[in-house]
Parts: C-alpha cells; structure tokens; sequence
C-alpha cells in the first residue's frame, strides 16, 4: 500500500500573499512562481 497524501495536514499563510491555493497533494507552494505579496496592508497600512 502506497500513500500519497496525509489528509491531516494543517498550514498557515498571511494574508499578504495571493494567489495561493492550496492542494493536498502540492501543499502550499506548488504553483509558487504564480503567488506574489500585495503592497500595502488591507487599511492602507505598510
């Protein structure tokens, strides 16, 4: 028997970045040259 995923997998991101979704099988990072951080806060912050 083979696994290829652990369903139980939990992972934390800000919210500064975008254009991320999540896979079960490619994490986080798995489209990691399409996911970029927005300027500035969401109050116009910094």
């Amino acid at each position: 028997m083979i696994y290829l995923y652990s369903p139980l997998r939990i992972t934390a991101i800000r919210n500064k970045f975008k254009n991320v979704y999540p896979t079960s099988l490619g994490g986080v990072t798995h489209n990691i040259e399409e996911i970029y951080i927005e300027e500035g806060g969401q109050n116009g912050n910094p």
